[in-house]
């Protein structure tokens, strides 16, 4: 576009469309940003094109030539727009999805690379719900590599104290909302405490495809306009952190309280203020950095009558404060306050500080809800800042694992994927590549038909749910990341305490999902099974009942296989399966039991006795490889183990992959792959507090410290002599060093990565993968662990 030409970004370390990546950051002639959105073949390892204009969908290209154009149009050219920026470089990036317009499947990849490539600010005029642990690293690693992110609030005219919207909501992120140019109301913005900026959003002038110009609505444009402005604070202070930035444009803003009485101090600090950013220096910017809470009972978690003390971190991100005090607010009905106020006193620029407040759980039931309270921060000099704090009340008793490909949440009551059923309770199901397949599942464990415990429907059709199993007392259901030796590992001990005839066992649950390209198609799930009574349990099993929905259009038309060379029955949408999912039992030592299930005729019954019986789940539990195969109709599995014998105290493992995929041959590969994940890795864990492999089992152990500053060691166990390759990758899939390629002997070593390149320069503070290829016992193996550098 002749508007925005002048301003674009070149990069002086490329030589256009030679095929060489001169700069070596693993871009090839990326010499005017990057396309992530193009997916067509490059250098090995490679995503994209260094045309970020193609392909030309047209939703995408009108936003981003318009968005370029309120941060960046050239200045004084006689011609179009200006932007708020007037000399500062547009790198465009690409990060739409390949063959779908106006969505956007690459954007955190886009913002590593700005950071990459020394952005000093990046515009994200892009967001929506859901927060993730991964991102929010990102956002961390991007914000400490000295690039400011600016993203959009959204256009909802929503809360976003109460519903926030991503990277906009991210702690360290600018978010900006929209006004209308001239009176100041708001534009179809979302609002709240947590928006930090307005800026105009209504009818703004700007460049469009065809080099022409029109005009654009939205916090889309808003944002850029604050993201132009930010670069003009950077070019007259070049010193400012990405903190600092922030906050500069924060607390130089304008009230507009007046203009929007209605929403008055929900409208973060106002609209920025150019002139004010770019001379005033004497504010202080004093930031929430961290919460932590003590409810009364001690046991983490709030609930209806607990009182919570909150610990409250700062720091002061610019000038010095003195008389600095905080109080607690909330306008939520579901919270009393109880002690509000607390004097904190001065913090110099760069000091810390520590605050303790607190107040009452009191909604009127014990439903789960989201609690929203705000830290109102204020100091001498008549400085006034506010943070929003989000916590959960009554919280449901689940949580979610996610790959690229599979999302699927487990329980603390035995449940896996929701803590009921599908549309009815809380979870996020089993998602395989954006499709939700699983009505139902759950744990069963039983000895005859007239002892079962189990998690799942009983005899009134499907109307009612088994509650048998309960979290116990000293428990607590978390998932860590990354886990010991797999991206994500959750944690939980439950007990069959609440059934009607209790065989007495406690149940350690240890849920496994990780995102190598390998294993990221299916979460494995082990029970470690204990007899906590003093007589031994004879005859004992214990299986999974999952009611998959694969035929997404018609759950009538559900198919049932059975490979007998795997022993793995699982539910697809045709005789040709696009989409297929099952369960899969890793340990089938001691005997191995599947019954594929036709719900109409053995299930939804409405006879009385009808239903899904116990004599019907033990039989389906422990009388082998019974029925395998159906077609066209609504299917569900149970798979089995056992029968195993459990003296006092004694304990035995089982565990199952459940696993998601676009064909029969897919599926089956995942199965071989999770059993092998089994048979080498997870096998080998002994416990929650010391997940150690056996001796001489293969193991790429977790990298300590995590995250490190200078270096870091990486362990690791062969089970067998052979060629060893130990490689470190950024989270865009680029090699940054190679730490080992050689062979080795069998057995246990160590080796360090001291946190740079294989050019011997410091890496990028971030994350990043520690990669190994070995020798299996059973042929060749490999593990993938994260790792955190802190710069």
């Amino acid at each position: 576009h002749p508007d925005l030409q002048a301003n674009v970004y070149t990069n002086p370390g490329e030589v256009p469309d030679d095929g060489i990546d001169n700069d070596g950051n693993g871009f090839i002639d990326d010499v005017r940003g990057w396309n992530f959105t193009d997916l067509r073949s490059g250098a090995p390892g490679e995503n994209g094109s260094p045309d970020p204009s193609s392909p030309a969908l047209t939703g995408n290209l009108g936003h981003g030539t318009a968005s370029s154009g309120a941060a960046a149009a050239v200045t004084d050219n006689g011609q179009g727009v200006s932007g708020t920026s007037w000399n500062a470089r547009l790198m465009p990036i690409a990060a739409g999805c390949p063959t779908r317009d106006n969505l956007i499947c690459f954007g955190y990849s886009g913002l590593l690379y700005a950071a990459l490539m020394g952005a000093d600010v990046v515009n994200a005029s892009w967001g929506g719900p859901g927060a993730s642990e991964l991102e929010a690293r990102i956002v961390d690693a991007v914000t400490d590599d000295g690039t400011l992110i600016v993203a959009s609030a959204g256009n909802s005219g929503t809360s976003s104290d109460r519903f926030p919207s991503f990277p906009a909501s991210y702690d360290r992120v600018l978010a900006v909302g929209a006004t209308l140019k001239d009176t100041q109301g708001l534009c179809g913005s979302n609002f709240g405490r947590s928006v930090s900026v307005y800026a105009p959003g209504c009818r703004i002038n700007v460049p469009l495809p065809g080099n022409a110009y029109g005009t654009a609505s939205g916090t889309s444009f808003s944002s850029p306009l604050v993201a132009g402005v930010a670069a003009l604070v950077k070019t007259m202070d070049p010193t400012l952190t990405a903190d600092q930035l922030r906050e500069r444009l924060r607390v130089t803003s304008d009230s507009i309280d007046d203009f929007n009485p209605a929403f008055a101090g929900r409208l973060g600090l106002g609209r920025v203020n150019a002139l004010r950013a770019v001379t005033e220096t004497d504010n202080p910017a004093i930031r929430l950095t961290d919460v932590t809470f003590l409810d009364d009972d001690g046991n983490r978690q709030l609930s209806t009558g607990d009182v919570a003390t909150l610990n409250l971190s700062f720091v002061n991100h610019l000038a010095d404060a003195d008389g600095v005090t905080v109080r607690l607010g909330t306008d939520d009905p579901a919270v009393t306050l109880v002690d509000t106020d607390d004097t904190v006193g001065a913090i110099a620029s760069g000091g810390t500080a520590q605050a303790t407040v607190s107040f009452q759980v009191t909604p009127p039931d014990d439903d789960p809800r989201q609690l929203v309270l705000f830290v109102e921060i204020e100091d001498a000099s008549g400085y006034a800042d506010v943070a929003v704090i989000r916590l959960t009340a009554n919280e449901s008793a689940f949580a979610s694992h996610a790959t690229a490909q599979l999302s699927v949440s487990v329980t603390d009551e035995g449940n896996i994927g929701y803590l009921g059923f599908q549309g009815e309770s809380p979870g996020s199901g089993f998602v395989w590549n954006g499709n939700s397949l699983l009505f139902e599942g759950g744990l069963l464990v039983a000895t005859g038909p007239e002892r079962v415990s189990d998690s799942v429907r009983g005899t009134s059709t499907a109307q009612d749910q088994h509650e048998d199993f309960a979290r116990a007392d000293d428990s607590f259901l978390e998932i860590v990341r990354p886990g010991g030796f797999t991206t994500e590992q959750g944690e939980v001990t439950i007990t069959d305490a609440p059934a009607p005839d209790p065989l007495g066992v406690s149940i350690y649950q240890v849920s496994y999902i990780d995102d190598t390209p390998a294993h990221d198609d299916f979460m494995v799930i082990r029970y470690t099974i204990t007899n906590e009574t003093d007589d031994p349990i004879e005859g004992f099993h214990a299986g999974l009942f999952l009611d998959w929905d694969v035929s997404q259009t018609d759950p009538g038309a559900d198919f049932a296989r059975f490979d007998d060379a795997l022993g793995f029955g699982y539910i697809q949408n045709g005789p040709s399966a696009t989409l297929a999912a099952g369960a899969f039992l890793l340990t089938p030592e001691a005997g191995s039991h599947y019954r594929a299930i036709n719900n109409p005729t053995e299930i939804y019954r409405d006879a009385v006795g009808g239903g899904f019986t116990e004599t019907e789940k033990f039989a389906f539990l422990s009388n082998g490889i019974q029925s395998r195969t159906l077609s066209r109709t609504d299917a569900s599995q149970l798979v089995g183990a056992g029968p195993y014998r459990l003296d006092p105290g004694a304990s035995i493992d089982v565990a199952f992959a459940l696993i998601g995929g676009g064909s029969e041959a897919a599926l089956l590969e995942s199965a071989r792959a999770a059993q092998a994940l089994w048979d080498d890795v997870l096998s080998t864990v002994t416990s929650a507090d010391d997940p150690e492999p056996a001796p001489g089992a293969f193991a790429l152990h977790a990298v300590f410290p995590n995250p490190f500053t200078e270096a870091a060691t990486v362990g690791f166990t062969l089970a067998a002599p052979g060629a060893v390759t130990l490689e470190v990758f950024d989270v865009l899939g680029r090699k940054v060093a190679t730490l080992l390629d050689r062979p080795m002997q069998a057995g246990s070593h160590t080796t360090a990565w001291d946190g740079r390149d294989h050019a011997g320069r410091p890496v990028a503070g971030g994350v990043y993968l520690v990669r190994m290829a070995a020798q299996g016992t059973g042929g060749p193996v490999q593990a993938v662990r994260r790792v955190v550098v802190a710069r």
